[in-house]
């Protein structure tokens, strides 16, 4: 049997084969785009390997980029229309001793403090430094 596509497979997430109502359907969405993306990137990864997921700088929403785009529960991720700088791997190799931070703040609720500016930037640094990218200091201003 064939794997449906993973725009189909968000979809049949997102609407739980129509029998959400809209009130319903926006629940799902707000949960999985503010405050466990990680964890729906996490989900896209166990059905869809070979991707990765990536942290939209500056904004901290995961995403899961699999065969060149990116995919968050509406589908996919336009970094350009969200104010996307970079789109950091999750890897210790560009999020340095912040991996456990980051990762760690990602996999719980939008309620615990999670990375201050300071460690975003940190973060951003380690990643402009990994992939020889231009480092801008006053990109969160």
């Amino acid at each position: 049997m064939k794997k449906k596509s993973i725009l189909k497979f968000i979809d049949t997430i997102y609407n739980n084969c129509n029998q959400f109502n809209d009130d319903q359907q926006e629940i799902v969405r707000k949960l999985f785009r503010a405050g466990q993306c990680y964890n729906f990137a996490k989900i896209l990864e166990a059905n869809y390997s070979g991707g990765e997921i990536c942290v939209a700088f500056p904004t901290s929403h995961c995403v899961y980029r699999y065969k060149g785009k990116c995919y968050d529960i509406e589908g996919i991720y336009h970094q350009k229309e969200h104010d996307c700088v970079a789109l950091i791997p999750l890897t210790h190799e560009y999020l340095g001793q912040f991996y456990d931070l980051i990762v760690g703040d990602l996999s719980h609720s939008a309620a615990t403090k999670g990375p201050t500016k300071s460690d975003l930037l940190t973060v951003y640094a380690y990643y402009c430094m990994a992939t020889n990218s231009k480092y801008d200091p006053h990109i969160l201003d």
